[in-house]
């Protein structure tokens, strides 16, 4: 049975939901003060672990997806009742890994061809969830709702995802699998993009805190980068643009743009230059989302002749590593380069990421390949 495009929607919606309610519990239950730095590890190290845990069971039933999230989201939604301590955070950061795996590998389900703009879809959650901090509400209240739109989201996900997800269907389309990349180039680009975020939620308040610069947290043009490039490369007008080299080359241009812009930002910061640092912070976030979608948007793709279990975990536990690894840079390079080094230092891996997509460049043979299997269906 197929899923169809509303189930697509609703999905879609309900993983959003999720991660809006996680990345909410993120940001109002962190840790405990006056605990170590080392406990931000705690969610890339049990984001892998479990990771590893959920592969073989998602790889047996696929559809078992969604009932794993729900048990995610009631360990969420329990944590919000609970005083703030040590312990909490760990509970948090395994609670939002049993969430995100599965939840990914739900997402790939389905066409190939819109699992980009469904993982883009259920991204922007991550963006709308530390919204709630902002809200000027008694801390108990908050924590009530909190709680109250963790149980209920597990049982609207739990409805959906059991209605809604199938098994998978494979493509033989060779046309598919000329126009996508290599997995390894994907989940290297899923580690990149998530290393920027670190730098994004860590270096960067740091960089404005040292040098006066008050920073507004604007999420709206990462998030319209996300819905925007996610739909127009999985409904692309024009035949071109989903060619053999149409990936790389976004992911070359999102890569270099994110380089260039990180250096910007520094660079603006350094010389007090507000209107510049504007426009650097707009085209990283937009560079970011496109980067984010791309990878996505590639892996969607291999779903058709690969297992979506294993790329969802490998798609999770890539998003935990760069994490991971963003977190450690920043850790190592800091006192040896200052804030300002650090940010130039590390603007060159996404410049080293865009030279190795380069290498992956369909040659011209496998592109008129491309357009002789797409003229013939």
């Amino acid at each position: 049975m197929k899923p169809t495009t509303r189930s697509g929607l609703w999905i879609t919606l309900s993983a959003s939901m999720a991660l809006a309610f996680q990345s909410s519990v993120d940001a109002l239950l962190p840790m405990a003060p006056g605990a170590s730095v080392m406990v931000f590890f705690a969610r890339p190290v049990l984001g892998l672990g479990v990771s590893a845990l959920l592969l073989p069971l998602l790889e047996r039933s696929p559809t078992s997806a969604g009932s794993i999230t729900a048990l995610g989201l009631a360990m969420s939604g329990a944590l919000a009742l609970v005083p703030q301590s040590f312990w909490s955070y760990h509970w948090a950061a395994l609670a939002g890994a049993f969430v995100k795996v599965p939840l990914l590998c739900s997402l790939l389900l389905g066409d190939p061809a819109w699992a980009g703009w469904r993982l883009a879809g259920a991204f922007y959650g991550l963006l709308l969830g530390p919204m709630v901090a902002t809200l000027h509400m008694p801390e108990e209240t908050l924590r009530v709702l909190l709680a109250l739109f963790a149980f209920s989201s597990a049982v609207f996900h739990f409805a959906v995802a059991n209605g809604t997800l199938h098994a998978e269907r494979k493509s033989d389309l060779r046309s598919l699998v000329l126009a996508t990349l290599p997995a390894s180039v994907a989940l290297s680009g899923v580690v990149m993009a998530w290393l920027l975020l670190s730098v994004q939620l860590a270096l960067l308040p740091l960089l404005h805190a040292l040098h006066g610069h008050p920073l507004a947290d604007r999420p709206l043009p990462l998030g319209l980068a996300l819905l925007v490039s996610s739909f127009w490369l999985c409904h692309a007008p024009y035949p071109w643009m989903k060619s053999g080299p149409c990936l790389p080359l976004a992911l070359c241009a999102s890569s270099a743009i994110a380089a260039l812009s990180m250096r910007g930002v520094a660079q603006a910061i350094s010389g007090h230059d507000a209107w510049q640092l504007t426009g650097y912070r707009l085209l990283m976030q937009l560079s970011l989302g496109l980067l984010l979608v791309t990878t996505g948007t590639a892996l969607g793709r291999l779903t058709s002749f690969l297992p979506s279990a294993f790329l969802g975990c490998a798609l999770a536990a890539a998003a935990f590593l760069g994490e991971g690894v963003g977190l450690v840079l920043q850790l190592l390079m800091l006192p040896a380069f200052g804030a300002l080094g650090t940010m130039k230092a590390l603007a060159l891996l996404p410049l080293c990421y865009a030279f190795l997509v380069v290498r992956h460049l369909p040659s011209p043979e496998a592109v008129d390949d491309f357009h002789d299997c797409d003229g013939a269906e």
